[in-house]
């Protein structure tokens, strides 16, 4: 258990210890300490000032995680630029991130395998990146893409079919 003392005072034969509580900023790092003073690990939800609820991971070390991706137990997590949660509170959403794009379920994982989307098939990886390349090496066949991920489709005869 990890706490923010503020000051430590002697007065008299006793000492009076001054916590700190809220969002601290410690070696540009953000870190949340309760109102008992102990520093934050793991979920929290907290209200903002607007009355949202906001959702934040910090991990073991009470670091806040953001604006990056995150495995938290077994699943992978994305944290936007303030650290808040990215999972949409109804259904799925695109993300793009340093020019790579991916498909976050409702439960916030990356989606990864085949992607049925809106009339439109695309392949993600295992670490759920769409994939972008023209031609993609998968159990023994070749599969064909669009600049935009999505994936072509052939007739019985070779002929590209565009829909």
């Amino acid at each position: 258990m990890k706490a923010a003392i503020d000051k430590l005072n002697l007065i008299g034969e006793k000492f009076v210890v001054h916590k700190k509580t809220g969002w601290q900023e410690i070696e540009n790092k953000k870190y949340y300490f309760g109102d008992d003073g102990v520093m934050e690990t793991g979920w929290v939800f907290l209200y903002a000032d607007d009355d949202s609820l906001k959702v934040y991971h910090f991990g073991d070390d009470g670091v806040k995680h953001r604006d990056k991706w995150s495995l938290i137990n077994g699943t992978w997590q994305h944290f936007g630029e303030q650290g808040n949660w990215s999972a949409p509170e109804k259904g799925a959403k695109w993300v793009v991130e340093n020019n790579k794009r991916y498909y976050i379920k409702s439960n916030g994982e990356k989606h990864t395998g085949w992607l049925e989307f809106e009339y439109a098939t695309f392949y993600f990886d295992n670490n759920g990146v769409m994939n972008t390349a023209r031609e993609l090496q998968l159990e023994g066949r070749t599969y064909y893409f669009r600049d935009n991920g999505e994936r072509n489709y052939f007739d019985p005869d070779g002929y590209r079919q565009d829909f």
